[in-house]
Parts: C-alpha cells; sequence; structure tokens
C-alpha cells in the first residue's frame, strides 16, 4: 500500500467519522445528560450502581474522542494529499543533468 492510499483511507475514515458524530452527537449529549442525572440522583452509599454510572460516561467519551480522533487525522490526510497533488512536477534531466533556468536580470 502506497502513502498516498494510505492517506487515501485515513481521508475516507475522516469523513465517515464526521457523519456518525453528526448522526449520533446528540445521542451522546442526551446520553451524558442523563447519566449525569442518574448519578446526582443516586443514592451516595451504591457504589456499585455511581461505579456502573461513571463506566458508562466514560465509555461514551472514548468513544466520541476515537472518532473526532478519525476525523482530524481525515483533515490531516485530506491536507497531504491536496498538497501530494499540487506538487511541482521535477525538473526534467537531460543526459543526467538538471538543465538550468534563465536568470533574469535585475
Amino acid at each position: 500500500m502506497t502513502n498516498e492510499d494510505k492517506l487515501a483511507l485515513a481521508q475516507a475514515k475522516g469523513i465517515a467519522a464526521q457523519q456518525e458524530l453528526k448522526l449520533v452527537g446528540e445521542a451522546f449529549e442526551d446520553l451524558k445528560k442523563g447519566y449525569i442525572e442518574a448519578w446526582s440522583n443516586s443514592d451516595p452509599r451504591d457504589t456499585a450502581g455511581r461505579e456502573k454510572i461513571w463506566a458508562a460516561t466514560t465509555i461514551l467519551t472514548q468513544v466520541e474522542k476515537r472518532l473526532r480522533s478519525h476525523v482530524s487525522n481525515g483533515k490531516v490526510a485530506e491536507q497531504q494529499l491536496e498538497a501530494i497533488r499540487n506538487k511541482a512536477p521535477a525538473p526534467k534531466k537531460f543526459f543526467g543533468l538538471i538543465p538550468q533556468t534563465k536568470a533574469t536580470n535585475v
């Protein structure tokens, strides 16, 4: 797999992750609010229940961070691909020599 193929794959993952975040972003926020409300209404002595809420919140945050990481990596890959595609071609060599460019008098 070439470097451009890897960048294209990262770009595609980033686009897919961004679409997923748009779809589930509101659900993530609703879940977080629900978890915080459940935690604040829980009995302070209910250690097991509070740990489950903490675990759920932590996992949700990790999933969201992972998606945002893919989005960020995709944007960087897109910029790198654009730079590769817009790169000026290397000067042509004639008999192993690079032709000199004309000097302009100032």
